[in-house]
């Protein structure tokens, strides 16, 4: 009896691990290609955005190499449409209250005060 539970405790085990490797999810939006930037440290930093338009939102997610937001009082501005909307401290945020139609999304890093000269982006949506 107790080889049967062992038995079957390292199945369940070994099934339960198993299970973890499937494949992983893709996040659904658009993928904009990684774009380099130049910090002013002279170090290079890649930065990817993805976005998802949802219902009057915009969910940005931002992938940033070589940057910090608590170091150097790091941040992005925001501009929607050519007028600043936020300045965030932080890779994932949403835009609200976007109404529909066709956009243009901003976002420029920002280091020690100082824009990063190439960390100019712009999404180009067409609708929500």
């Amino acid at each position: 009896m107790v080889v049967l539970r062992i038995l079957s405790i390292i199945i369940l085990s070994i099934f339960g691990l198993t299970g973890c490797m499937g494949d992983k999810p893709t996040p659904e939006g658009h993928a904009l290609a990684a774009m380099n930037l130049i910090q002013t440290n002279k170090e290079q930093a890649t930065m990817s955005v993805h976005y998802l338009a949802k219902n009057n939102r915009v969910y940005i997610e931002c992938y940033i190499a070589n940057f910090s937001f608590s170091e150097g009082n790091g941040f992005i501005n925001v501009y929607l449409d050519g007028k600043k909307v936020d300045a965030v401290r932080s890779a994932a945020f949403v835009i609200e209250n976007v109404k529909a139609g066709q956009h243009n999304i901003t976002l420029q890093l920002v280091q020690n005060n100082q824009i990063i000269s190439s960390s100019e982006r712009t999404v180009y949506m067409d609708g929500l």
